[in-house]
């Protein structure tokens, strides 16, 4: 299995799973709530079906999926996991810019960027976030010590 990230610029981002089989299977992430489901042909270069999703429609397909969510990840990791804690953390204008999918990646590794909630949206994958901006909350999860280490990087504080 293979995902390829790609930025569309004026539309959004294109994320594409390519299956062992050679099968793909993308979704368009538009700026805003849409999403597009995409189906490949047997030409990975030809779209066989495409299908655009509402907000809900998305959500729906991604607990058929087994999605569960941001809170029940957090429920997982708690419950197979002792000392694992969130943070949040609101972002100022003062805070530096950040690619947040790997903010810690220097630090000791056993604290991430879970999620971003940005102008009212939860974005759950940080690659997709980008750059901390203003206004952004930050939710890092890890232990204690390197979760507030990742906290301080994102203040502009590290180490």
């Amino acid at each position: 299995m293979r995902i390829d990230h790609t930025v569309l610029p004026g539309v959004g981002r294109l994320h594409v799973l390519t299956t062992r089989a050679g099968r793909a299977v993308g979704v368009i992430r538009h700026h805003g709530d849409r999403r597009e489901l995409i189906v490949y042909g047997a030409d990975p270069d030809t779209v066989g079906t495409s299908l655009l999703l509402t907000p809900q429609e998305a959500e729906g397909l991604g607990e058929l999926l087994g999605v569960g969510g941001v809170a029940g990840h957090i429920a997982r990791l708690d419950h197979h996991a002792s000392g694992i804690v969130t943070l949040q953390l609101l972002l100022g204008p003062d805070a530096p810019p950040h690619n947040l999918s790997n903010v810690g990646d220097d630090l000791s590794g056993d604290a991430a960027v879970l999620a971003v909630v940005r102008d009212g949206h939860v974005v759950t994958d940080p690659a997709i976030a980008g750059n901390g901006r203003d206004g952004d909350l930050v939710i890092v999860v890890g232990t204690m010590t390197d979760t507030l280490a990742v906290m301080d990087a994102l203040r502009g504080h590290p180490g």
